[in-house]
């Protein structure tokens, strides 16, 4: 697993507000730059020449934010859009977990050029024709591409398919975009979700240590509240770079943390031991592969 999400499944912050997520082949996106109060006096030379500059940044960057907003509301629709088709048809909701990683996996080699501005529809001659073809299943479609990762989260978790009308537009059928975005995904597409990590790894562990401060004899409930918390996080832009062992961890510590908090203040104490006593438990069983509640992650999730 920690092989697995920091070499294979991870996603970059690809509709992040930092310029630097859009640095494709050393060009970022243009970005305004602070002005120099200590600027020599022979600067107000090139003052004209700056003002423009600074204008064109400005123009860059706005246009460079619509763009993300614009797609994090598409993306923030599409993965509602999977937990909608998970209920309809009676599907575990973790397929949306795996569903969305595949999706921002593959769109997340096209969208950065569009954050900046590139057209994205020219290829070049020296492109795979794999990557020729998943940009211009993305440019006539990008209901076909979350839908094909959808439809191949579903057949990994549970072993059957969604129908789907068999063309979507541009005659491109769904069976089609599948085997772009596996091959785009070198087949890998068994993430490991934040959901089954908690549920398999972590939770059994951390409840034999926490016993005697909260009632753990209802285990489905506890599974209820971190696989909300899971969900959450899938929607949230915010998560997308985030390891899903770190959410794991995260939402367990959040849901025990959220147990004590309408309690009375005198409870606040017992509040304090158990969350000493998560820390403990997954320093005495995971230390020794790197997990820690103190770390940046876990604590950013929870």
């Amino acid at each position: 697993i920690l092989n697995d999400e920091k070499n294979i499944y991870a996603c970059p912050p690809y509709i992040s507000y930092d310029p630097r997520a859009y640095d494709v082949d050393g060009g970022g996106m243009d970005v305004e730059e602070p002005e120099n109060a200590d600027a020599d006096a022979d600067a107000d030379v090139n003052k004209n020449s700056n003002s423009s500059h600074q204008t064109s940044a400005k123009a860059d960057s706005a246009a460079g934010i619509k763009r993300i907003n614009a797609f994090r509301q598409i993306r923030e629709k599409a993965i509602m859009s999977f937990y909608n088709l998970a209920d309809h048809f009676d599907l575990p909701r973790e397929v949306v977990s795996v569903a969305a990683n595949l999706m921002d996996r593959i769109l997340s080699g096209i969208i950065p050029s569009y954050i900046r501005g590139i057209d994205i529809s020219s290829t070049s001659n020296d492109e795979s024709s794999s990557s020729s073809q998943s940009t211009d299943i993305f440019l006539k479609d990008i209901r076909l591409v979350s839908m094909a990762a959808f439809n191949l989260a579903t057949k990994s978790l549970v072993g059957r398919a969604i129908v789907f009308p068999k063309k979507g537009s541009g005659q491109v059928s769904i069976e089609e975009a599948e085997l772009v975005v596996l091959r785009e995904l070198h087949w890998r597409i068994c993430y490991p979700t934040p959901l089954s990590i908690a549920r398999d790894l972590f939770l059994p562990l951390i409840l034999t240590e926490v016993a005697r401060f909260v009632d753990v004899s209802d285990e489905q409930c506890l599974l209820d509240q971190i696989a909300y918390i899971t969900e959450l996080s899938v929607v949230d832009v915010a998560f997308l770079s985030v390891r899903p062992t770190s959410v794991a961890l995260g939402s367990i510590m959040a849901v025990f943390d959220l147990s004590f908090t309408s309690i009375e203040e005198s409870m606040e104490e017992n509040k304090q031991e158990l969350m000493t006593a998560i820390a403990d438990a997954v320093k005495l069983h995971f230390e020794h592969l790197g997990f820690s509640c103190e770390g940046r992650e876990v604590a950013y999730c929870h």
